[in-house]
């Protein structure tokens, strides 16, 4: 794996010092996952205007089954996550920090992703869709019924008393899905997540497939 970077003519010298290599059947500029300890230095290369989090390889996609809170048609709701992460921060003296997260987390309120995990999203799961958030008040990435359309908002689907992403037992937990997916550049991703007792039931007990 490693991770896609936009870099101007004008500044390829300076981006090749601090690590950036070029991939010539793709031409593009990467950074090697075994030089993420240099992520602060290429930070101004990330293409995504307000990264947050990057995901490791492979990625994580969970699966649940739930009803629309519309239509009460039962659909496949998904959300992102991951065994482990790389976060974007500020320590105590405001310094920019790129953090390894080595914990597993479900990532909600989801407002950016990387454009090639876009793709492979709206071809995959074209009902998780990016749309307007009436309890957010922002654009976010949204699970719709396959049937009505209506969006089914995540602080439904991760509420913390009865949220199918938010499970409060080893049985709520088993029916849930782990999917991997394979990607040759580390998706990128501006999202939140909580950690808490569901994040250990979701990676103790629910299935791995791929």
């Amino acid at each position: 794996m490693s991770l896609l970077l936009n870099v101007p003519p004008a500044q390829v010298e300076l981006a090749k010092a601090k690590g950036a290599k070029w991939n010539d059947i793709d031409q593009s500029w990467y950074l090697p996952a075994e030089d993420f300890d240099r992520l602060v230095e290429i930070d101004a290369w990330i293409p995504q205007q307000h990264p947050c989090i990057i995901l490791p390889d492979p990625v994580t996609v969970l699966y649940a089954s739930g009803n629309c809170w519309k239509c009460d048609h039962t659909n496949r709701f998904i959300a992102l996550a991951a065994g482990y992460f790389y976060e974007k921060d500020h320590n105590e003296r405001d310094e920019l920090t790129w953090m390894l997260q080595d914990f597993f987390a479900v990532f909600e309120q989801v407002t950016d992703i990387s454009d090639h995990l876009q793709a492979f999203l709206r071809n995959k799961f074209p009902f998780y869709k990016y749309a307007w958030s009436e309890i957010a008040g922002k654009y976010l990435w949204l699970n719709h019924c396959s049937i009505c359309q209506a969006r089914q908002e995540d602080n439904q689907l991760f509420d913390t008393s009865n949220g199918i992403f938010h499970p409060t037992s080893q049985t709520a937990a088993d029916l849930l899905q782990l999917h991997r997916f394979h990607f040759k550049y580390n998706p990128v991703i501006n999202a939140d997540y909580e950690i808490g007792e569901h994040a250990r039931l979701i990676n103790e007990y629910s299935s791995r497939i791929g």
